[in-house]
């Protein structure tokens, strides 16, 4: 799903809750894939066309965070 191998590559710092890294760590073992891997293909697909069309949840369960 990476649209280019060859795009440079930046180091992005991110804090997130220790519950929801937790459930992140998970996904790549049944994947096959490092964290960072499965992260970037999580990004890229919320920002695909593809994920655009499917229906969306409510997003005011994320109100507040960050």
């Amino acid at each position: 799903m990476l649209k280019n191998m060859s795009e440079r590559r930046v180091a992005f710092l991110l804090r997130i809750r220790q519950g929801l890294k937790d459930r992140l760590a998970d996904l790549p073992k049944l994947e096959h894939r490092s964290l960072n891997q499965q992260i970037e293909f999580i990004l890229e697909y919320f920002l695909s066309d593809k994920a655009k069309k499917q229906p969306q949840e409510p997003q005011s369960r994320y109100a507040g965070h960050g």
